[in-house]
C-alpha cells in the first residue's frame, strides 16, 4: 500500500496503532516511488520520523539533505510554499526518531535527559547571512558543517576525527563486503593497515 493513496480510515489504524512513518524521501526519488503526502499524514495524527534508509537504496546517510528534500518536495508537491514550517521539520529529523526508537530521554537538551548534541560552524558562505538560523539549519547545512558530536555526554567526533571508531577498518570491511556482494573482483581493493 502506498501511504499517498490511502483514504482516511488508513490514517485512522496508523493512529490507533501509534505507528510511526519512516519517510526517507531520497529513496522514494531514487527508487521512483510515490512520495507520501506528510503533511496530511501529520495533520491526521499520524506520527513520521525522518530517515536515510540504507546505502542500497540511498547512497549516503546524509540526514541534513533528508531534512532539506522533505520541506522542499513536499512544498512542491501541496502546492504551497507554506508547508513543512522549519520546526516541524527539525523535530521530524531529531525528537520523532528518537521517540520511534523508544529514546525517551533524548532529542532535548534538559536537565535529567541524555546529553546528545552536535555543534556546527556557522562560519562557511553559505551560511550567510545569518539572519534565520531554523532556515540555515533545514536548507543550508551540511555534514561538513558538524564540527563535533556528543552522546550522552561523549565526545564521538571532533574536527574530522571519530574518536571511538576505527575508521579505517570499517571502511575496510564495508569495502570487502560490497565487493563480495556485487561480484567485483576485490584486487581494487587497498589493505587495512590496523
Amino acid at each position: 500500500m502506498c501511504i499517498r493513496d490511502s483514504d482516511e480510515g488508513d490514517y485512522d489504524i496508523l493512529c490507533c496503532k501509534n505507528v510511526y512513518v519512516a519517510h526517507t524521501p531520497k529513496t522514494y526519488m531514487k527508487l521512483a516511488m510515490k512520495m507520501p503526502d506528510v503533511p496530511r499524514l501529520l495533520r491526521s495524527g499520524v506520527k513520521v520520523a525522518l530517515g536515510t534508509d540504507g546505502p542500497a537504496s540511498n547512497s549516503d546517510f546524509n540526514m541534513w539533505e533528508v531534512i532539506r528534500l522533505t520541506g522542499l518536495v513536499q512544498k512542491y508537491l501541496t502546492g504551497d510554499p507554506t508547508e513543512m514550517e522549519r520546526n516541524t521539520l527539525l523535530n521530524l529529523a531529531v525528537n520523532s526518531p528518537a521517540e520511534a526508537m523508544g529514546f525517551t530521554d533524548t532529542g532535548v537538551l534538559k536537565a535529567g535527559k541524555k546529553a546528545d548534541l552536535i555543534m556546527m560552524d556557522l562560519s562557511a558562505p553559505h551560511w550567510f547571512p545569518h539572519h534565520d538560523i531554523l532556515a540555515g539549519l533545514v536548507y543550508t547545512a551540511s555534514p561538513a558543517d558538524v564540527k563535533a558530536v556528543w552522546c550522552d555526554g561523549n565526545c564521538l567526533y571532533r574536527n574530522g576525527e571519530f574518536l571511538t571508531l576505527d575508521y579505517e577498518r570499517i571502511c575496510y570491511e564495508a569495502e570487502k563486503r560490497s565487493f563480495r556482494m556485487t561480484g567485483k573482483p576485490m584486487q581494487q581493493l587497498r589493505r587495512y593497515q590496523g
